[in-house]
């Protein structure tokens, strides 16, 4: 199964505090049938982020923003673009921007199963069997149960399959990069 949707396809959610706006991109399931939420936050100044406890959650900068998640418990942790950081829900933070506007790609779940990571495909990738969220940072060619289909950059797939997945770089001699949420 392969289906390719826009970033774009979901409107912005206002936050409760007024502060920023999510766009929701996936609420489903793992294999295993534990709830997964991924979303981007958007916002320009410093805000405390909700709280959820019992979850795990991992966030992936997607702006070259500088921005600082200081944990109400000491720790304080400085995003660095495209480089996930995983943290349990139930801790109270603020994300502190010193400059830029950042987005934020949010991965939410119950589950320790549920990973993250950004791959750089450069000729061929292989991927699978599995199910799988990905966000396109540039263009790819993706294969997925004999189908072939060009995506552009800024989209959202979401990928099941019982055999390897196929993913190629279409734009040249230049490394096409990818975000690869495992479900």
């Amino acid at each position: 199964m392969l289906d390719v949707y826009s970033i774009n396809k979901s409107e912005p959610v206002l936050w409760k505090n007024g502060l920023g706006k999510t766009r929701l991109l996936f609420s489903g399931y793992t294999r295993q049938s534990d709830s997964v939420r991924v979303s981007l936050a958007y916002f320009n100044k410093s805000v405390e982020f909700s709280r959820f406890p019992g979850i795990r959650r991992i966030s992936i900068l997607l702006t070259t923003s500088d921005i600082k998640l200081d944990f109400l418990d000491g720790e304080s942790v400085q995003l660095k673009y495209l480089r996930p950081y995983q943290y349990q829900g139930d801790r109270a933070l603020y994300g502190n921007v010193k400059s830029g506007e950042p987005n934020i790609l949010n991965i939410m779940s119950a589950s320790d199963a549920v990973s993250a990571q950004v791959i750089g495909i450069d000729g061929c990738y292989k991927i699978g069997p599995g199910k799988y969220i990905c966000i396109t940072l540039n263009e790819i060619e993706i294969t997925c149960d004999g189908r072939c289909k060009a995506v552009s950059a800024g989209n959202v797939l979401s990928v099941e399959s019982n055999t390897d997945i196929q993913i190629r770089s279409t734009e040249g001699s230049k490394k096409s990069r990818m975000i690869v949420v495992t479900l």
